[in-house]
């Protein structure tokens, strides 16, 4: 084999083997020569080249399996074929099965044309993810409310979000990429925004402070913040704060109202920072905390607030002050606590301390002499009420306007029925009459369930009473009687004694009618004031009148 001949056979067999299909034509657009990559992707796995084919035919089949993408494979054929092979082309192929290619035909100068079919699936992945990214990068700038802006080592403008235009109070589309900052500046000095745009743009006297704030003439209050980027320039950051501004404003207005409004409230006001020094104070925290006018200073510790109690002589310097101190600074500040201690001069003082969500605390101390005082007599009148409560012949319960108990007296249990265990505040009447029931103080069986019904259903915003014969035998009327809050208070007394004097008085009494129906005479008793009182059988007919017994009382 000459030389030639084996250069064009090693050719051959390279380009055979060639991982990349390959094709070449001749002048009538013929196929003359494809290697087995270029015939698997026309024929499919273990085609062979269909050399001697048409272009038309190669690339119908190669349409036929999806090669030019989605849709009527004839059409796109037909498309793929209008194209011109006479000089250079390069186009790029979406596969059905989701693949990109790159097909390059370079024309040959005996008048064909050599077809490459280059895979770049992974390349177009990439491409396509980096687009994406980039989308989704401008849709966020797009939506940031603040404005964002990149500069170059050159103060010219590489890009800008669309609010910090709007921010800085340009009109849409004024600001593009490559303006520079002195641009920008004489166009907000037009707009009579000089100073302010020279204070809050980077690059006049070096880059705008992080956290600077910018008042601009519309009354909207800019923060602009400004950092160097690597490689690029510096990245500049608007943020619109005019509601937070004003709520600053705002709210330093109302700390100095609350200011003036604790300063004048009727007890003292200390509040501690999460470290437990003084952060705000009032009038008459230093005279009922113990201190001077004055002593209590915002950042001094609790510590020694508390301990500076006993040299200026609002504790005894004794035993019983140490005790204090110890305590109040012994106590969990993370929880509401209430102490009282006695002050100089005989004044009591209330301490309360109260968490707050910070970490920190607040105290108050409340001159509560008088209340003090009024507890106190309040405590002795109510232990001489329940004294003579106690001491009354009659068991006392006294409920609220919601049904349960609120106070009973020593003889309730014994004449209600109950044990003493039963009658504890806040029990409903309707429950205690079931334990009346279950001790049989309204009978055993139906009667007794009925007794209870008939008590639980009674109107007790009128007066009303009753009686019951208790297990033991003793005979009580029950009272009930309404409140003026809405309760009502239920009265029992033990009439039994009188109940028997009674039934005594009323045996004797048919035993004396009985003697003296007996007699026969007519007799007929009148009392002092010359009315009847009672007559026998037989006075009727003595005195010519008919059924004396009837007119009683004449």
């Amino acid at each position: 084999m000459t030389a030639p001949a084996m250069h064009d056979d090693l050719v051959g067999r390279a380009l055979e083997a060639l991982p990349v299909p390959l094709c070449i034509y001749d002048a009538a657009h013929r196929l003359v020569f494809a290697n087995a990559a270029a015939a698997a992707e026309i024929g499919g796995p273990q085609a062979t080249a269909p050399i001697g084919a048409s272009l038309r035919e190669v690339v119908r089949a190669f349409a036929l399996r999806g090669g030019l993408g989605p849709g009527d494979p004839e059409a796109l054929a037909e498309r793929h074929l209008g194209l011109d092979r006479g000089r250079p082309l390069r186009r790029l192929l979406r596969h059905a099965d989701g693949r990109t290619h790159e097909l390059r035909a370079i024309p040959l100068a005996e008048g064909g044309f050599c077809a490459v079919l280059l895979d770049i699936s992974e390349q177009a992945a990439a491409a396509q993810d980096r687009l994406a990214r980039a989308a989704a990068l401008e849709t966020v700038l797009a939506h940031l409310d603040g404005g964002v802006a990149l500069y170059d080592d050159e103060r010219r403008l590489v890009l800008n979000n669309p609010r910090y235009e709007a921010l800085i109070g340009l009109p849409s589309g004024t600001l593009l990429p490559g303006i520079t900052q002195a641009e920008l500046l004489r166009l907000l000095a037009e707009r009579g925004d000089v100073e302010a745009a020279h204070t809050a743009q980077p690059g006049s006297g070096g880059p705008a402070p992080l956290g600077h704030q910018w008042a601009r003439p519309d009354g909207t209050v800019l923060r602009v913040g400004s950092k160097p980027v690597a490689h690029t320039g510096q990245l500049v950051e608007l943020t619109d704060i005019t509601a937070r501004a004003c709520a600053e404003a705002e709210a330093r207005k109302r700390a100095a109202l609350l200011q003036t409004a604790i300063d004048h409230l009727r007890q003292g006001i200390i509040v501690y920072g999460p470290d437990h020094r003084v952060r705000i104070t009032n009038r008459l925290s230093g005279e009922l905390a113990g201190h001077r006018p004055g002593a209590i200073r915002p950042g001094q510790r609790h510590e020694d607030v508390v301990r500076d109690m006993i040299p200026l002589g609002a504790l005894d310097p004794g035993p019983e002050g140490e005790a204090i101190v110890a305590r109040a600074l012994g106590t969990d500040r993370s929880k509401p606590s209430t102490t009282v201690r006695d002050a100089r001069g005989g004044r009591v003082i209330e301490v309360h301390s109260d968490p707050l969500p910070d970490g920190g605390f607040i105290v108050s101390h409340v001159d509560i002499t008088a209340r003090a005082r009024a507890e106190a007599e309040a405590r002795d009148r109510a232990a001489l009420l329940q004294a003579m409560l106690d001491n009354l012949r009659h068991g006392i319960a006294l409920y609220g306007p919601d049904s349960r108990l609120r106070h009973v007296n020593a003889l309730a249990a014994s004449l209600s029925g109950l044990a003493a265990e039963d009658l504890v505040p806040g029990q409903e009447m309707a429950a205690l009459v079931d334990r009346q029931r279950e001790r049989g103080v309204f009978g055993a069986g139906a009667a007794g369930v009925a007794g209870a019904e008939a008590v639980k259903a009674l109107d007790r915003s009128t007066p009303d009473a009753g009686t019951c014969r208790l297990p033991d035998g003793r005979l009580i009327e029950a009272a009930s009687d309404p409140m003026p809050d809405g309760g009502f208070m239920v009265t029992w007394t033990d009439i039994t004694a009188r109940a028997d004097a009674e039934e005594a008085a009323r045996r004797r009494a048919a035993l004396l009618q009985g003697t003296l129906d007996g007699v026969r005479h007519g007799i007929a008793l009148y009392g002092p004031d010359r009315r009847l009182v009672t007559a026998n059988r037989l006075a009727s007919p003595a005195q010519g009148l008919p059924q004396l017994d009837q007119r009683i009382g004449m």
